[in-house]
């Protein structure tokens, strides 16, 4: 990990922001520094949806500005005018949270380009966002997850031989933010997050056993808490008509869940930085212990942004990390992983 002295970074960051992850990145990194903090909240971020509870704030907050060329370039003006470039802080290469117009003006010199880690940069070996990075970033932002480690071949894709320096920003306060909050929520005893590489025929079949085996119970004890994927290519679209579910819109997800898991909670995803973050606070004993299982599949590596190696590195790292420490069970294909794939 590389120490950085926020006191002598010097000119204005402004960090391009599309998922709720995202966003607890960006108010962590903004709460260290305190200096000429910027955000910009990408076009069609759940952030800003009518059921978001983020959505009154951050149209209120004065850090919080358009997206958009105009914006950008008056950002630029200003940190020039402080004797620096403008540095706008992007999670990957593609839209809507990077255009055309930042690789020009980056390539221009009128702005510097930098990452932040809002997935699986340093969870999976090859992660499948590196088919849309370049090597043209000099630092790295992501949480101090346990064993969050860049390989080799991610770093070249990211810096090439310039060097990357790598900074963690504090899971912990972020964890304690969220538990002093004043908002209480009810301990669910079942919670399903919509995620990658989900296997939904395995989580409907588990789901329709569930409600037949516990018909006895209120409804409140069978009914899950589910939790939709931002991103319409990755919601299960196989979930049986006559089984009810409660959608939870609270944003973000994390804040959600850490005041809302328990012993007897069960909580039920796939491949997401939710599950390696709530695993992680769990094996630091910032969470109270609950019950993970992710139900993966491996048949949708021919998809968009996706690929077996991606799986199987992920499954490795939860595997490694995390399975002798807590209640983390790992389905592949309807099997249970009993050992790394690696």
């Amino acid at each position: 990990m590389t120490h950085i002295d926020f006191e002598r970074i010097k000119g204005i960051e402004a960090w391009v922001c599309y998922s709720t992850i995202s966003l607890n990145l960006y108010e962590s990194w903004a709460n260290l520094t305190h200096r000429h903090a910027r955000l910009f909240l990408a076009p069609g971020t759940p952030l800003l949806r009518e059921k978001s509870i983020r959505r009154s704030d951050l149209k209120s907050r004065p850090d919080a500005i358009p997206y958009t060329l105009k914006q950008i370039l008056v950002l630029a003006l200003l940190s020039a005018l402080s004797g620096s470039r403008l540095r706008i802080r992007v999670p990957h290469l593609h839209r809507p949270t990077c255009h055309k117009d930042l690789l020009l003006l980056r390539k221009l010199g009128v702005i510097q380009l930098e990452l932040y880690d809002d997935g699986f940069l340093g969870v999976v070996e090859t992660p499948t966002v590196c088919k849309y990075l370049q090597p043209i970033f000099s630092s790295v932002f992501g949480w101090d997850i346990h064993g969050w480690q860049l390989s080799d071949a991610t770093i070249r894709c990211l810096s090439g031989r310039r060097g990357l320096s790598i900074s963690h920003l504090p899971l912990k306060d972020l964890c304690s933010a969220w538990r002093l909050s004043d908002e209480q929520f009810e301990t669910d005893p079942l919670i399903i997050i919509e995620a990658k590489y989900m296997d939904y025929l395995a989580l409907n079949n588990y789901i329709c056993q569930k409600s037949h085996a516990e018909s006895g119970l209120s409804k409140s004890e069978v009914i899950p808490k589910y939790i939709e994927h931002p991103w319409e290519i990755k919601r299960n679209n196989n979930w049986p008509p006559s089984q009810v579910r409660n959608f939870v819109h609270e944003s973000p997800i994390e804040f959600y869940l850490c005041r809302s898991i328990g012993p007897c909670t069960h909580v039920i995803t796939g491949m997401t930085s939710t599950a390696v973050i709530m695993c992680d606070l769990i094996m630091k004993k910032e969470l109270p212990s609950c019950r993970f299982t992710l139900l993966l599949s491996t048949k949708q590596s021919e998809k968009e942004y996706h690929c077996l190696d991606e799986l199987y590195s992920y499954i490795d790292f939860m595997f490694r990390m995390y399975s002798s420490k807590i209640n983390l069970k790992i389905l592949v294909d309807g099997e249970i992983v009993r050992f790394a794939h690696g």
